[in-house]
């Protein structure tokens, strides 16, 4: 009876013996999975980490020196553009011309950016008359001429100042002209009646001409070219 007790027992050792290895085994693959999963997570977060960096420099890159998105705060372009339109603006190759919309941005602006037209060119003298009508002078001293201007507005109440509105302010001459210089662009908000411009702070240098306006991205049922109907 013994001898069957010890050989029952030496038997259970056995089997007891087979199982341990193969619970190990399955322990240590449980292991590695687990670790698997955990690299494979790692790895992922990684990769969305990395991505997201590289989309993030690639907007710092276009926004610093091809283009941007601008939300266009305040009435001073009305009619082309009201408050809330958003536009985009070009950094890129870009020679000013007149009637060019334009974002500026200057010690005079206190470093905000204004959003304005271009109206006089380098060395041209600009003039305002009583009526409103702007005249330029040719930087080579030709004769005067009126500006044909589509593009200004004066449907918003007329200002009062002791200078009148919307003269030109800004001015070394008596007679109320102002001359550019040889890098100086004088830029004028739409809403003739209700823009802080050239007219009150003076021209703009090129290197204050931040970027150009090329056009419009909402609201959507105005999307395109924002001159085209003024034009």
């Amino acid at each position: 009876m013994d001898q069957d007790v010890k050989e029952l027992n030496d038997e259970n050792k056995a089997e007891i013996s087979e199982a341990k290895p193969a619970e190990e085994k399955s322990v240590s693959a449980k292991k590695n999975k687990k670790a698997e999963k955990e690299t494979t997570l790692l790895q992922d977060v990684l990769e969305t980490v990395a991505f997201a960096a590289v989309v993030f420099l690639i907007a710092l890159l276009v926004k610093r020196f091809v283009g941007q998105p601008v939300l266009i705060s305040g009435d001073s372009m009305t009619d082309t553009f009201t408050d809330h339109d958003l536009v985009w603006a070009n950094k890129v190759g870009y020679t000013p011309q007149r009637f060019d919309v334009v974002i500026v941005e200057s010690d005079r602006t206190n470093e905000k950016q204004y959003i304005k037209r271009i109206i006089a060119l380098p060395g041209e003298t600009i003039r305002i008359d009583d009526d409103d009508a702007i005249y330029i002078t040719p930087a080579d001293g030709g004769e005067e001429y009126k500006l044909e201007d589509p593009y200004g507005y004066f449907g918003s109440p007329k200002k009062s100042t002791a200078n009148g509105y919307p003269k030109i302010t800004y001015s070394v001459s008596l007679d109320g002209t102002y001359t550019c210089g040889d890098d100086e662009y004088f830029v004028i908000g739409d809403n003739r009646y209700n823009s802080t411009d050239s007219r009150i702070i003076g021209a703009f240098k090129r290197d204050e001409i931040v970027e150009h306006v090329v056009f419009r991205l909402w609201p959507f049922t105005k999307f395109g070219n924002f001159d085209k109907d003024n034009k």
